[in-house]
């Protein structure tokens, strides 16, 4: 791309892809404007792409897998193979730790606002087709991922009705960006939330707030100082569950997000992508920060779950 004077034209708008297929799904579906693929690639779908230029590559491309005993440059080979702890520490992978964890964070936030607001009113209210609602929200708990991701890639995608709309009116993008990752954790991680909050608030018992509501308190102080006060361990506790989940989040992630490093790869992508190209030791590192993160989470949701009988 470079011998051919494109690369500085499409350097900022570069998106990765998980293989040449997918770019050609993402042209295909009309997601971004170009892709980079294989010819041959290209001439399976002779109605939704067009090819547009054709880079001739002047040398065979070579991957260099290990070092040997009879290498040439056995200096420079063992520098290749081994990864130094300036190298460790600056592994970009550390990156998606850290944009896991925004994410993680930004959805549970989320879901803590949407999941307690419905769990009151399903607990609380009785209204018909309640049943139902609570099946379409508890759906993503069983629904595989990539589904959930499917779904809102056709929402938020720019041809998708809700997406389309948000690009004309306000000119908002989010598909293969972090907010898009963080609606498809939030969306896969709510039932989480929204479960042990409304069972929560049904532990509540409703004579303590009728006796608030005939002492003259209000709705809002009843809830503030009796209903939420009584059932907060079980919210946490939800919350907690909810942050682990959105922060293991792949598959409608990845559909959604995509794959940028440093924009939105999140840590189980990068620890997909790491497996893929064969980088062992930062996908150990990324599995064991991942594996002690959801065991501290998973201790704690623990010891705040409501009705925990101390052990004698």
């Amino acid at each position: 791309l470079e011998n051919a004077h494109l690369w500085p034209a499409v350097e900022a708008k570069a998106i990765n892809t998980q293989n040449v297929r997918q770019s050609l799904d993402y042209v295909a579906r009309g997601e971004v404007e170009a892709g980079f693929v294989y010819q041959t690639d290209a001439a399976i779908m002779p109605d939704k792409v067009k090819v547009a230029f054709a880079v001739l590559l002047d040398e065979t491309i070579s991957y260099p897998v290990t070092r040997t005993t009879s290498a040439a440059n056995a200096a420079e080979a063992q520098r290749f193979q081994t990864l130094t702890m300036t190298d460790w520490m600056n592994d970009p992978a550390w990156t998606a730790l850290g944009l896991s964890l925004r994410v993680a964070g930004c959805a549970t936030l989320l879901n803590l606002l949407l999941g307690v607001g419905v769990g009151l009113l399903l607990a609380r209210g009785r209204f018909p087709g309640r049943n139902l609602l609570d099946t379409l929200l508890t759906l993503p708990m069983v629904m595989p991922p990539t589904v959930l991701g499917y779904y809102l890639l056709t929402l938020l995608g720019r041809r998708g009705p809700l997406g389309g709309w948000l690009q004309e009116q306000f000119g908002i993008n989010l598909i293969f960006t972090w907010q898009g990752a963080v609606i498809a954790a939030a969306l896969v991680a709510f039932p989480l939330v929204y479960k042990p909050a409304r069972a929560a608030f049904e532990a509540v018992d409703g004579q303590l707030e009728q006796a608030g509501r005939v002492l003259g308190v209000s709705e809002i102080g009843i809830f503030f100082r009796i209903t939420l006060p009584l059932a907060w361990r079980g919210i946490l506790a939800g919350l907690l569950l909810a942050f682990a989940r959105a922060l293991g989040e792949f598959g409608a992630t990845l559909m959604v997000a995509g794959s940028i490093p440093g924009k939105t790869q999140t840590l189980s992508v990068a620890i997909y992508e790491a497996v893929q190209a064969g980088q062992d030791d930062s996908a150990n590192r990324l599995v064991l920060v991942t594996s002690l993160v959801c065991v501290l989470v998973l201790l704690l949701a623990g010891k705040l779950a409501p009705g925990r009988v101390a052990e004698r």
